[in-house]
């Protein structure tokens, strides 16, 4: 026998109807075998036990799954896997026996072949980076893998450094139902208007009165807890709309008014609201 191609295992979806798959690639052996059976919804993945879940045929050309037809909710991943041994003992000014010799040639190739197939899903550094060095520095609990600034190896760095996901906003109101402001109190927590710790708000506002509402309270949006905390102020009203102004806790670049849709992006800076942006 010869090894003329280097195929080393084969996948089957289920349909329901078929127990039996071939198997596609030489073995020696029906323990060279591994059967895989993956839950295609999740991903799980169990091994089956040769004759408690599986037969090999004489020929070593098929698998018959002892339960009978494999449902289309599974797939079966069908591999060859070999001892990584070599028994077989050529002494000096012996016989001669050309089968044998072929038969281990092929049961090398085979373990040749079983690795490379680890070696093709395992990670690898482009040939271009033959500057990069890929070996891992010691382990650390609690650190992280990071490209150097050189880009030609691994450092190690602390969880902490990494920016964690943002956080989703709070939202107060709706265009729908905003938060009614009055003039002499401004924008308050006590008021369910905003959160002083809220790391990212968003905040619906409307007059609580017809027509516009100069807000004159000081401030006029109560403080921050945390330096960069962010605001977003939603208009939601054409007709009863409050007016804020720079000064009074807050750092503006004019007058801002809560028209429907208009917005207005502040950030805490320690000490006033400050402004990164308006859209009127």
């Amino acid at each position: 026998m010869s090894l003329s191609v280097t195929t080393n295992r084969v996948v089957y979806t289920g349909n329901g109807s078929a127990s039996s798959f071939s198997v596609t690639f030489a073995i020696f052996s029906q323990d060279h075998l591994v059967v895989l059976k993956e839950t295609i919804s999740t991903g799980a993945v169990s091994t089956l036990a040769l004759t408690t879940d599986y037969t090999v045929n004489a020929a070593l050309n098929s698998v018959t799954l002892v339960a009978g037809a494999l449902s289309s909710l599974y797939r079966l991943l069908i591999l060859r896997t070999v001892p990584l041994t070599q028994l077989t003992d050529i002494r000096n000014q012996g016989t001669f026996y050309p089968e044998t010799h072929e038969q281990t040639f092929d049961y090398l190739t085979e373990i040749d072949q079983q690795q490379q197939r680890q070696v093709d899903r395992s990670l690898k550094v482009a040939e271009a980076d033959y500057s990069f060095d890929p070996i891992l520095p010691r382990v650390a609990a609690n650190k992280l893998f990071q490209i150097n600034a050189s880009a030609n190896g691994i450092n190690l760095i602390d969880e902490a450094d990494v920016a964690a996901t943002p956080a989703a906003p709070t939202i107060f109101g709706s265009t729908g139902t905003p938060r009614s402001i009055v003039a002499a109190t401004g924008i308050v927590a006590a008021s369910s208007h905003m959160s002083v710790s809220t790391t990212n708000q968003i905040i619906f506002v409307e007059s609580s009165i017809s027509g516009e509402t100069i807000v004159s309270a000081n401030p006029q949006i109560q403080g921050g807890t945390v330096i960069g905390q962010m605001m977003f102020l939603v208009g939601a009203d054409d007709t009863d709309y409050i007016t804020l102004n720079d000064g009074t806790g807050l750092a503006l670049n004019g007058p801002w008014s809560s028209l429907l849709t208009n917005v207005l992006t502040l950030f805490w800076n320690g000490t006033v609201w400050c402004e990164m942006g308006r859209k009127s």
